[in-house]
């Protein structure tokens, strides 16, 4: 059985965006600079949601993930992908104690799949936690690099179609009009999440 979390937050957001202003409004077809904030919050939000959906980060961002326990088993699956580095897997222990894992002594981290995972050591075990909720703390970073021009341009293109959508329909309705996604889009987008399995 996988353990999973119970909380996850964003502890540390990304350097920058996956797609530009200046690349959004050529999408948007905008050449004045009066709605800039609006499309950049935008920006954000489409990053923010394209996350949610995929399961995924994009440009390098800290996450936290905590959880009442260790698997049962031997590997422990991270919510975000791809996963870049494991900072630390911190527990309380049987007696109450904070305490921390020891990387290669203790667990390994699989970077290479989708999900990401922690997995334990040869000859190693999960240690026995309080039996409190949110025992366990694993903060890791997940993207696929620094800066923008490390994500993959699937992900940026999916991100401009949210905020084409978000710019065009600013009101929870559009008064007589019947709405339909593109096919493109959703295409798109069951591609991205059949990959990610959880």
């Amino acid at each position: 059985m996988i353990a999973t979390y119970r909380s996850l937050y964003e502890s540390s957001a990304p350097a920058a965006e996956p797609i530009t202003l200046a690349e959004a409004k050529l999408h948007l077809h905008v050449t004045h600079s009066i709605e800039d904030s609006m499309i950049e919050e935008m920006i954000s939000i489409a990053r923010r949601e394209l996350v949610a959906v995929t399961c995924r980060s994009f440009v390098n961002t800290t996450w936290v993930q905590r959880m009442d326990g260790f698997p049962a088993d031997d590997e422990l699956i991270l919510a975000r992908s791809p996963v870049s580095t494991v900072t630390s897997v911190a527990y309380v222990n049987s007696t109450g104690t904070s305490a921390t894992m020891t990387a290669t002594t203790d667990y390994l981290v699989d970077t290479y799949t989708i999900p990401g995972r922690i997995y334990l050591a040869p000859t190693a075990s999960w240690p026995n936690t309080y039996g409190e909720p949110n025992d366990v703390t694993i903060t890791y970073v997940a993207g696929y690099g620094a800066a923008a021009t490390a994500v993959p341009g699937e992900y940026k293109h999916l991100l401009k179609l949210i905020v084409g959508d978000l710019y065009t329909y600013r009101e929870r309705f559009a008064a007589g009009e019947t709405i339909t996604e593109l096919a493109t889009f959703v295409r798109m987008l069951m591609n991205v999440k059949a990959e990610f399995v959880f």
